[in-house]
């Protein structure tokens, strides 16, 4: 999985070399920070949009009975989201090694945050 991890986080580098030139430094770069904040905002409403979110089988006043999961679609907008994360944890600095880690430590506090009754 780690391993993964890390080929996810160089191909976006590489990406960002083409797409910015080799000598971009996106680190802490704010006008890059909310570039990808903005994009991953919309892609999340992408994903979004390809649920069933409005029918009202599923969502508590819901209004559009036609509208169901679009499994390849939310598939779709879920990769798009990642990229922009990605470039997120990169212009923090954060590499694979600091995300695993970092969510490792997430994870166990909400386990034991559920075990307490939270």
């Amino acid at each position: 999985m780690k391993d993964k991890l890390e080929k996810i986080f160089h191909r976006q580098k590489s990406l960002n070399e083409k797409l910015y030139g080799e000598d971009v430094n996106v680190i802490l770069d704010q006008r890059f920070i909310n570039l990808n904040i903005m994009a991953l905002y919309d892609e999340v409403g992408e994903v979004m949009r390809e649920t069933a979110w409005k029918n009202p089988e599923y969502t508590p006043f819901g209004w559009k009975t036609q509208s169901e999961l679009n499994i390849e679609g939310f598939k779709e907008e879920l990769v798009d989201t990642l990229h922009f994360f990605i470039n997120l944890c990169i212009s923090a600095g954060m590499g694979p090694d600091e995300l695993f880690e970092r969510y490792e430590r997430k994870n166990d506090k909400n386990h034991k945050r559920k075990e307490d009754g939270y």
